[in-house]
């Protein structure tokens, strides 16, 4: 079955052939997003966070991400590479980050403006935010868009702790479209009546999904996604002959950022901040946060994947390596003088529109059971009753992650109780009883 247009946008698509049915996928959602029907699973598109942990886990290949491949530079006059930073942790040490640049422009990109340079410009803004802020709680990070996500789904009420500023790939994105403007505005031949296209090169379908669906954005300055997975074995296949370099054009403080811990080393050891990666570690730290336990905090690093951004499902590399070679690039790949670029970031700091949000994250609620506010209260109260006779295990053999979802579903007519195969005999007679009876008198 192809892709329907909902889960293209989603970024997470599941291939019915090769679905076994065996709930690895359903068990691993971290917001229940996901549902075992005759055999076969899928997604529950409003809660889906597209972190990834579904493809991570299934042992079939019927879960994949529906980033862009490289054929779509084809559509563009012009393109523009965004590495994000675990691009540069996938390869063997001692090869230069010039020589990773390059092997991006022998792939067909025209010009290569990295991610760090967006968080390079965002440290500055950060550190402002954080000075300036006197709020209750923690401001939130949205580097990661799974995170964000999962906030507006399971955690509506954090919405407002969310800082409101753009993913560095983003502000990399829009500084790149401005340059080019510029350029353009001041006569560059190659630029003029040239159809600009601008690629991140990421490590997620979360990144994938923010593109399409950005997040506080009226529309994403990129104009399509592709994966590091996609580009691993080429590059790869290039930089044996490669006898050029390319400038990295961020900080090695720019290029951390897709590490753990990389926003905490990067904004400034005088705040209080917490890093946490993993969904499951995420969870409780927003747990906690939600419940009041963590004012003194004030900036919260929270990345989906364990390692961070490194530890992306549509990375090559596995995720601890990738961030020792991230955190282990030499200080003589980076661009000299660094303080040369103040005067640059100062006057881009007055740009807001760069990396400054367009509008607010709202919560995205899953639970709407029905618009009429009576028929909701009913339902309730059918998932309320069929949890009560419901084993409690949850076991999910039914094809729902849990109980309790189980009982939503039945109360909402999706599945019948007597799907559950734990069911007490004794309970299911009772329920048949009751529903002859309610037949009879209806």
């Amino acid at each position: 079955m192809e892709m329907e247009n909902e889960h293209y946008r989603h970024s997470i698509r599941f291939i019915p052939a090769l679905c076994k049915g065996c709930t690895h996928c359903l068990r691993a959602c971290p917001t229940g997003a996901i549902r075992v029907r005759e055999g076969k699973a899928h997604i529950i598109q409003d809660k889906c966070i597209a972190c990834g942990e579904c493809i991570r886990v299934c042992p079939n290949d019927a879960i994949r991400a529906s980033s862009d491949e490289l054929s779509r530079l084809d559509d563009y006059d012009f393109r523009v590479a965004v590495p994000t930073s675990p691009y540069f942790g996938q390869f063997r040490e001692g090869v230069g980050l010039g020589k990773l640049v390059q092997a991006l422009h022998e792939l067909g990109f025209d010009e290569v403006f990295e991610e760090a340079r967006g968080a390079d410009l965002l440290v500055e803004v950060l550190r402002e935010k954080l000075e300036e802020e006197e709020s209750d709680g923690p401001l939130i990070s949205t580097t990661c868009p799974a995170i964000i996500r999962f906030i507006q789904v399971k955690f509506p009420s954090l919405t407002e702790n969310i800082v409101p500023l753009s993913a560095p790939v983003e502000v990399a994105a829009r500084l790149a479209r401005m340059r080019l403007k510029e350029r353009k505005e001041a006569g560059e031949e190659r630029l003029k009546g040239a159809q600009i296209g601008i690629f991140s090169i990421a490590p997620c379908p979360a990144q994938v999904r923010a593109a399409r669906e950005p997040d506080g954005r009226y529309g994403s300055a990129l104009d399509g996604v592709i994966s590091i997975e996609e580009v691993y074995n080429k590059v790869m296949g290039i930089l044996p002959e490669l006898d050029r370099e390319a400038q990295f054009g961020g900080s090695k403080r720019g290029l951390n950022w897709g590490r753990r811990d990389g926003e905490v080393e990067a904004v400034d050891e005088r705040h209080r901040i917490i890093a946490v990666d993993g969904i499951r570690n995420v969870n409780r730290v927003l747990q906690d946060l939600e419940e009041g336990r963590l004012q003194e905090v004030e900036y919260l690093e929270a990345r989906s994947c364990v390692e961070g951004c490194a530890g992306g499902v549509l990375t090559a590399e596995d995720p601890p390596i990738a961030k020792y070679k991230l955190g282990n690039m030499e200080e003589r790949y980076f661009s000299p003088a660094e303080e040369g670029k103040r005067e640059e970031l100062q006057q881009l700091l007055e740009r807001k529109e760069i990396f400054e949000l367009e509008e607010e994250i709202e919560p995205r609620p899953t639970l709407h059971l029905h618009d009429d506010l009576q028929e909701a209260i009913a339902i309730m109260d059918k998932a309320e009753k069929a949890m009560n006779v419901l084993p409690g295990l949850d076991c999910a053999a039914c094809g729902s992650p849990n109980c309790q979802a189980f009982a939503e579903d039945v109360a909402k007519g999706e599945v019948s109780i007597d799907q559950c195969p734990l069911l007490d005999e004794e309970e299911l007679a009772k329920l048949e009883k009751e529903k002859e009876r309610k037949e009879d008198s209806g």
